[in-house]
């Protein structure tokens, strides 16, 4: 081979980490990996092959509290399959290097069959004029104590405390939060104020319940908890219907410090939280069940291709000069 040829295995070297180190399109980097958020639904046994023959990736489980918050940021659906089962049978045995994130640390039943979701649970501060799904809460009308405009109530108000509440889960389409609260308005009540964990504890498990059941995108909620100068006069958060602040919910390392200028300023509840659904057909049928789910591939193969390109042209050039300069 001429000498010529060496600088361009040198160049090729040189640009492979411009090239093979990226991630592939519809893939979002982060902490040096590749993720791939499903744009369609799967069952839990049809995720980990998804990702191996299709994406070329595993299917992915979350490692901290960090890429927990990336996963419920990200993902494209109400409820997101994660890479972990009891007892750990269909997938390899990746149980999130110690992390767990569930909802209840006794929720699965290890002498069956049951698979890991994500759903929408704690709280985030965000952009106000994002668009979200929402949730709206009304006061029961004092002499019938019924619910009005299909709001529900409670289904347990003496354990909650909150006897007079009602609640409609608005997933019909994405508002911001100040059409979020005009909406809520227009039907005589307030966007939703959390006041105590009964009632929050409630919330989740409707938001769980329709996780299994809707294959809706809708996956973060607008709650009415807001630090704009309209509801808070202090600068920090407070409910726009004015109840006191004596609960919250943030997911870690929330609520993001009020910078200057800062447009996050309006809370939603989104997926973080993780819980169990049973493959048993005689309760929960997961087998069935259809999600979203997450694949992860590395990027260090890759790397180590342009470092092997770019050590083999360097060595070949050199030793193609050396030949070129000896007089036979």
């Amino acid at each position: 081979m001429e000498v010529g040829k060496w600088p361009r295995l040198l160049l090729l070297g040189l640009l492979c980490p411009l090239v093979r180190s990226g991630c592939p399109s519809n893939w979002i980097k982060y902490g040096g990996a590749c993720y791939y958020f499903s744009k369609d639904t799967a069952t839990f046994a049809q995720a980990y092959p998804f990702c191996a023959q299709e994406q070329g990736g595993l299917f992915a489980l979350p490692k901290s509290s960090e890429e927990n918050k990336f996963f419920g940021d990200n993902t494209n659906f109400l409820a997101t399959w994660l890479a972990v089962s009891y007892p750990l049978s269909l997938v390899p045995p990746r149980v999130g290097e110690g992390y767990s994130n569930y909802d209840d640390a006794n929720n699965y039943d290890q002498s069956n069959e049951d698979f890991v979701y994500m759903y929408p649970s704690q709280w985030k501060n965000d952009d106000c004029n994002k668009k979200k799904a929402f949730i709206c809460e009304a006061i029961a009308p004092a002499v019938s104590g019924a619910c009005l405009n299909n709001y529900s109530p409670l289904p347990n108000p003496a354990v909650t405390g909150v006897e007079t509440r009602c609640y409609y889960f608005h997933t019909e389409g994405a508002v911001t939060f100040a059409d979020a609260q005009a909406r809520c308005t227009t039907e005589a009540a307030y966007l939703l104020s959390l006041t105590n964990a009964n009632e929050s504890h409630y919330i989740n498990a409707e938001l769980r319940a329709r996780s299994k059941a809707s294959l809706s995108q809708s996956r973060e909620f607008w709650i009415g908890y807001t630090r704009q100068q309209e509801y808070s006069t202090d600068g920090d958060f407070a409910w726009v219907d004015k109840s006191p602040r004596f609960f919250t919910d943030w997911y870690p390392g929330q609520p993001v410090a009020n910078a200057k200028n800062d447009v996050r300023n309006c809370a939603c509840i989104f997926p973080s939280r993780w819980t169990t659904v049973s493959a048993n057909p005689m309760t929960d049928n997961a087998s069935i069940l259809k999600m979203g789910y997450v694949c992860r591939r590395g990027m260090g193969a890759a790397a180590a291709t342009s470092v092997w390109y770019a050590v083999y042209g360097l060595g070949t050039y050199i030793a193609g000069l050396a030949r070129a300069a000896l007089p036979f």
